[in-house]
C-alpha cells in the first residue's frame, strides 16, 4: 500500500468519524488529492467535490479576489489560503477545505515570480487555518513531484483534525 493511499484512508477515516466533508481546490497537483480521497472505499461519505482551478483565471472564476493574486501573486501562502476559503464558500457541504498552488519542475512561462518546487498549502477547518510553504525535491517524473504535494498536504489535514 502506497503511503499515498494509507493517508488518504487515515482522513477519509477521520471525517467519517467526526461526521466531516471536505473540499479540495487544486492547482499543481491537478485533482490529485480528490483522486487520493477518492480512491478509498467509503469516501463518498466525505467528498461532495472538488475543484481544480490550473490557471489564475479559474481561481477567479472560483473567488479569489484578483487583487489578491495581483498582489501577493499566484504563487503564495495568500492566494492558497484564498483557494481554500473559495473552495469551501462554493462547496455544497464541506467543513475541511485543502488547496494548493505552485510550480513544480519548471518555470511557469505564464508566471514570471515561479520558482519551480516551490508549492503554498492551505488546510482550513472551523477557525483553524494552516498555511505552508514546502520545497518539493527536484524529481524527473512528474508524478512523484505531485506525490510529495499530496502526501504534504493529506498530512497537514490529519494533523489539523487531530488538534
Amino acid at each position: 500500500m502506497s503511503i499515498v493511499h494509507d493517508l488518504a484512508r487515515r482522513l477519509v477515516a477521520l471525517l467519517t468519524e467526526k461526521g466531516l466533508h471536505v473540499v479540495t481546490v487544486e492547482s499543481c497537483t491537478g485533482g490529485g488529492i480528490a483522486n487520493a480521497i477518492t480512491n478509498v472505499t467509503g469516501s463518498s461519505e466525505v467528498m461532495e467535490q472538488s475543484f481544480v482551478t490550473y490557471s489564475s483565471e479559474a481561481k477567479i472564476a472560483l473567488g479569489v479576489d484578483p487583487g489578491v493574486i495581483q498582489w501577493f501573486t499566484v504563487y503564495s501562502e495568500e492566494t492558497a489560503l484564498a483557494m481554500a476559503q473559495a473552495g469551501l464558500a462554493k462547496a455544497m457541504k464541506a467543513d475541511l477545505s485543502l488547496s494548493v498552488t505552485g510550480s513544480l519542475n519548471r518555470v511557469d512561462p505564464h508566471n514570471e515570480n515561479s520558482e519551480p518546487g516551490i508549492v503554498y498549502l492551505c488546510a482550513l477547518y472551523g477557525e483553524e487555518r494552516h498555511v505552508r510553504t514546502i520545497v518539493v525535491p527536484e524529481e524527473t517524473e512528474r508524478s512523484l513531484s505531485k506525490e510529495h504535494v499530496i502526501v504534504a498536504i493529506l498530512e497537514m489535514a490529519i494533523d489539523l483534525l487531530m488538534a
